[in-house]
């Protein structure tokens, strides 16, 4: 049986909760009705001597615990796991939930051997098929009813709704003034949709929104799935960022200065210190894959950088339009699993460098309109000097909203200093940084 089908974190904590706190047995046996829960041996070993000497009335130790191991078993049983499992389960939480878990994977297990069985009656009698379906039935059953309903009566939803809106909880801070006008902040379960052609800063501007977000909001989970870049390129826009040395240009260099070395030494540790809660990618090119990774961890807020790179089902199978359009639903639909926000970044059409105005419109978006549809906020990152350096100032950029469903629209003049990394409220201020 594959090891997909157990929970070693599971069983580690329910064993440490029970050797922590005795008490706890009653309601953890309600769940684990048999030893063979465990699909670990050890663990299975561990339960069967814990459980006969609280039957007993015997003080449940770590002492006791491994000597009846060992005068079950006739082996001995290291004390340093023991303590390793009590240490784990010393922290706040549900020893009953993952006994729960325990126990929801041994019935999984359980069924799957009785659908072998099943797979290979072909030459039993009509009551062992029947007998083996019956059993199989009721596996299915006791798993359905491992899991609650989704359904939620009116007064559940509106108590929750309340809260969060009085607490502010579907909100979360930008950070920075500009982001926060238009609407306010960003929404739990809804996605920002971020456009820009290359060179206008795009990947600076989400570098910029992730350090905001993280000292507005402390604690906060960040996850950045780097579609063009590398990660050690995105940590490098990190330490430029919060360095008042370094420039873009100093990564480009074979050999670098002393004085060079030591400042990135020493933003190595201001960005491990500063972003302990974000998680970055940037080997993950399948949709599903991607899914996968925001479920398991769980963000509060994603950044994908860039939707067209993503892939669909290993291969283009059909107009590419379609594929996006299946990339923005099923973000649209984990981030409201997951109550996490988005922002989703997008490569713009090649036609915008063909117009005489190159302001951004809804329309460059690529792939047409399945981007900016289910968006809460369409924003455009517009560097004018990208397009005519000789009427425009190089530290001046813009953030264009087109879409703000819980907001204004507008256009906001910033400062942008490429070299460095970094967006500013005044462009005065970003002259200033840069020469």
């Amino acid at each position: 049986m594959s090891d997909s089908y157990s929970n070693e974190q599971a069983e580690r904590a329910v064993l440490g909760a029970v050797l922590n706190d005795p008490k706890l047995f009653d309601r953890i046996i309600a769940w684990i009705r048999k030893p063979e829960a465990f699909w670990y041996k050890r663990n299975e070993k561990i339960w069967i001597s814990l459980l006969e000497l609280y039957k007993k009335g015997i003080t449940v130790d770590s002492i006791s615990v491994c000597n009846r191991y060992e005068e079950k078993y006739k082996e001995k049983l290291d004390p340093a796991y023991i303590a390793e499992i009590r240490a784990e389960a010393s922290g706040n939480f549900n020893p009953e939930h993952h006994a729960r878990i325990v126990w929801e994977r041994h019935i999984q297990r359980e069924a799957i051997k009785i659908s072998k069985k099943l797979e290979a009656a072909s030459k039993m009698d009509v009551k062992d098929i029947e007998q083996l379906l019956n059993t199989h039935q009721k596996y299915l059953e006791e798993l359905a009813n491992l899991h609650p309903s989704k359904e939620k009566s009116i007064d559940m939803i509106a108590t929750q709704a309340a809260d969060d809106l009085i607490k502010g909880n579907h909100i979360i801070d930008w950070g920075e003034k500009h982001l926060n006008d238009y609407a306010g902040g960003l929404t739990r379960g809804e996605y920002t949709a971020l456009g820009g052609r290359p060179g206008n800063g795009k990947t600076s501007l989400v570098i910029n929104m992730i350090d905001t977000l993280t000292q507005a909001n402390p604690g906060i989970r960040i996850q950045l799935f780097n579609r063009e870049m590398t990660n050690a390129a995105a940590v490098s826009k990190l330490m430029t960022l919060n360095s008042n040395i370094l420039s873009t240009s100093d990564f480009r260099k074979k050999e670098l200065p002393n004085s060079t070395i030591d400042e990135i030494k020493k933003m190595k540790n201001v960005v491990i210190e500063k972003y302990p809660n974000l998680q970055m990618y940037d080997n993950i090119i399948e949709l599903d894959e991607t899914m996968r990774e925001v479920k398991r961890f769980e963000p509060d807020v994603v950044f994908d950088d860039y939707i067209q790179l993503i892939k669909v089902n290993g291969k283009r199978t059909r107009d590419r339009r379609f594929e996006v359009e299946d990339i923005v639903n099923e973000y649209k639909w984990m981030l409201k699993r997951v109550n996490a926000s988005g922002v989703l970044v997008s490569q713009l059409s090649r036609d915008i460098e063909k117009r005489i105005d190159n302001t951004p419109t809804m329309a460059d978006y690529s792939e047409g309109g399945t981007i900016e549809q289910g968006a809460e906020t369409c924003m455009f990152v517009y560097y004018p000097y990208y397009f005519d350096p000789h009427q425009w100032s190089p530290y001046q950029n813009e953030i264009i909203v087109k879409k703000a469903r819980y907001g204004a629209i507008g256009t906001y003049t910033v400062g942008f200093s490429g070299p460095k990394c970094k967006f500013f409220i005044e462009p005065t201020k970003a002259k200033e940084i840069s020469t």
